[in-house]
């Protein structure tokens, strides 16, 4: 099909939350999937964006409130936020941040959209895993907890 799966997992033992504000794989899977699609020129809208891991993500995060955003105003708060984020920062990230917020606001924001984040919370949760079959467009004929298993768990897929 020409639907386009890209994910990022982080699978953490350590005490530290993945996809923290100000974190490395927060802004470095950003920098990959932008620089991808631009490169590819990927047909956004048909891609998905998937940020997983099997810990609790904290409410509070941004990256919440990119998987949440939908309509304009959603992505126009979220990309703020991610900006002011990014423009406080002064330390070894920042060139990792400066590529990000190098693109456009329209490039930013057409990512933001497709981006989905998963935790643990999430994942023992029939909806989500519904929502994952639904996103790849899975057929009820595919057995697909197996899918689900081997992909989503144990590999990690950034831009196939």
């Amino acid at each position: 099909g020409d639907n386009s799966y890209y994910e990022q997992d982080k699978s953490s033992i350590s005490k530290k939350y993945p996809f923290a504000d100000l974190s490395e794989d927060l802004w470095k899977t950003m920098g990959i999937w932008l620089d991808k699609v631009k490169k590819e020129s990927i047909a956004i809208d048909s891609c998905h964006f998937f940020m997983v891991s099997n810990r609790k993500i904290p409410a509070s995060r941004l990256v919440w409130k990119l998987s949440s955003a939908e309509n304009e105003s959603d992505l126009n708060s979220s990309l703020s936020e991610l900006k002011d984020v990014g423009s406080k920062h002064k330390g070894k990230l920042l060139p990792i941040i400066s590529k990000v917020l190098s693109y456009t606001d329209n490039e930013i924001k057409s990512l933001i959209k497709q981006i989905k984040v998963y935790d643990n919370s999430s994942s023992s949760n029939n909806m989500y895993k519904e929502g994952i079959r639904n996103n790849m467009k899975i057929g009820k004929d595919i057995p697909f907890e197996n899918i689900y298993q081997n992909t989503l768990l144990d590999k990690i897929l950034v831009g196939k």
